[in-house]
């Protein structure tokens, strides 16, 4: 491994950031509220970072995660005290665009979230359990 020059990119809160499966799109979320997913093109040449939109992803972003197959991504967030949701949205592989798709409850103040296959492990430090782990179909 070598080591980069920083890169210092137009995300205001950044909380999370995940790259996608090809390399060729990262997605930043924000703790802005509404909470925003920055979407950036990887110039694989050069490893320089493009902006290439942005949608809102609640009330805030907290932290997100791709599928395997980087056709859908999973963001964690909201401000609600009586639960937070998980904002799924579809992403075209090609151009890395995203349209939201759905949302579900994610429990009090979910914050960490990965995926393993069709599940979706969420951390929730304000709860007694360990983590909430939602599945997802298709």
């Amino acid at each position: 491994l070598s080591a980069l020059t920083p890169a210092t990119l137009p995300v205001a809160a950044a909380t999370g950031v995940v790259v996608s499966p090809d390399g060729r799109h990262v997605y930043v979320a924000s703790d802005t509220s509404p909470g925003t997913i920055k979407i950036f093109d990887v110039n694989t040449a050069t490893g320089d970072l493009v902006a290439n939109g942005s949608v809102t992803g609640g009330d805030s972003a907290w932290d997100l995660a791709l599928s395997p197959d980087g056709s859908k991504l999973f963001v964690i967030g909201g401000r609600s005290r009586v639960g937070d949701n998980l904002f799924t949205f579809s992403v075209d592989v090609s151009s890395g665009a995203l349209n939201f798709m759905s949302s579900a409850s994610a429990g009090l103040d979910p914050w960490g979230i990965v995926v393993t296959g069709s599940k979706i492990p969420v951390t929730t430090p304000t709860t007694d359990s360990a983590a909430l782990v939602l599945k997802f179909t298709g």
